[in-house]
C-alpha cells in the first residue's frame, strides 16, 4: 500500500468514525540521524 492509499482509508474511517484512535506518523521520519 502506497502512502496515498493509506492517507485515503485514513480519512475515510475519519469520516465514519467521530473520533479515531491516534497515529504514530511523525515517529516513521524520526528514525533518520
Amino acid at each position: 500500500m502506497s502512502r496515498e492509499q493509506a492517507l485515503e482509508m485514513i480519512t475515510r474511517e475519519r469520516e465514519s468514525r467521530p473520533t479515531p484512535p491516534p497515529l504514530p506518523i511523525g515517529k516513521r521520519h524520526t528514525s533518520r540521524g
